[in-house]
């Protein structure tokens, strides 16, 4: 048998292998990944009767075929974010728990994700949920006004107790751009404020609270820049110039490290200031990258106490696969064309230190 010396004695190479594994395990474990992804329309196969008319099996062409189908692409995309998927995963546009029981013990089975939450709404079609490795300590809905007749997607926080390292996670999807983007802004901006005022309620007992604001948020990072000012945004740069009156529904946008919330404003750190380039994005519309989709940092997690946030450690997950070969853009889920593509978004990809 094959032996080796460490540090003044012997083992075999099976046990210095294991001290290698425990090594690398506790390293890779030091930092807490998660993914936020809209996965572009994931219904199951059951007949509820707010299903969106493509996806209702009960009207429509849709199976457990392509159900079946679509959970395993979304799988395909969280296997390939990193060695062992990410640990705490919020996704956007998922019908209900079914589905997200179907994907974690069918499609994501032995990968440890023992916390699954999402809190259905009343009339919605497509909800938000949270899978976790880590334990989940509490669930908060936050209800948000219809459109119209329409219900909009209330706000979801989950605290999260990462190795006794306390996380909220607030996981959004807003309302659309759909029916013209100035109008619909009043909506964006009520569930801004939803966040907003829970945001204060947490910093007020404490100011350096690990705090991730994540989803689709249907709006960009230069939203208020683009618009040249003309009107509220629900998201707003920091450095931009905004009336008093804005801070309770606007959620203001820092760009560096040195940032923190005063003055009346709530500021999160925005990561997508950290990247530059035309194709800089996680959706195409008319051909142009957009940034709908964020995860936005408290000041908390620049303390290097708790969990920590080190700039560069946030990315668009651009895998070839997810990209058609000839455009470049998202592959999306085409499942009246057959079992193409995968989703319209790309997913964002952030790693934590635990301090």
């Amino acid at each position: 048998m094959v032996r080796l010396t460490l540090k003044g004695y012997k083992m075999t190479f099976s046990k210095y292998l294991s001290v290698l594994l425990v090594l690398f395990s506790f390293s890779f474990h030091n930092k807490v990944t998660i993914m936020s992804y809209n996965v572009q329309n994931l219904f199951d196969d059951v007949y509820n009767g707010t299903e969106y008319k493509e996806f209702d099996p009960g009207r429509g062409k849709w199976n457990s075929k392509l159900f079946y189908k679509k959970l395993s692409s979304v799988a395909k995309v969280i296997k390939a974010s990193n060695k062992r998927g990410p640990d705490i995963i919020a996704l956007q546009e998922v019908e209900n728990k079914n589905v997200l029981e179907k994907l974690v013990k069918g499609f994501l089975k032995n990968m440890n994700y023992r916390y699954i939450v999402l809190v259905p709404k009343a009339g919605l079609a497509a909800n938000v949920g949270v899978i976790s490795r880590y334990p989940v300590e509490k669930v908060h809905s936050y209800y948000v006004s219809n459109w119209g007749k329409n219900p909009v997607r209330n706000i979801l926080e989950v605290d999260i107790d990462a190795d006794g390292k306390l996380l909220y996670l607030f996981n959004n999807h807003w309302k659309s751009k759909s029916g013209g983007v100035a109008v619909t802004e009043i909506s964006r901006r009520e569930s801004a404020g939803v966040v907003i005022r829970r945001l204060r309620e947490i910093l007020a007992s404490d100011p350096e609270a690990d705090i991730i604001v994540c989803g689709d948020f249907n709006e960009d990072t230069a939203e208020f820049l683009d618009s040249r000012g003309k009107y509220q945004t629900a998201l707003i740069p920091v450095d931009a110039g905004s009336p008093y009156e804005y801070n309770s529904s606007s959620i203001f946008l820092g760009d560096s490290a040195d940032f923190r919330s005063g003055g009346g404003k709530v500021v999160l750190y925005d990561p997508w200031f950290e990247l530059t380039g035309n194709n800089t994005g996680s959706y195409v519309y008319r051909g142009r990258w957009e940034t709908p989709d964020h995860i936005l940092l408290s000041s908390g997690l620049f303390d290097k106490k708790g969990l920590s946030y080190k700039q560069g450690d946030f990315r668009v997950m651009k895998n070839s696969f997810l990209l058609y070969k000839t455009s470049g853009y998202p592959k999306r889920w085409s499942p009246l064309k057959g079992y193409d593509g995968y989703s319209d978004h790309l997913p964002l990809f952030i790693s934590l230190e635990k301090r």
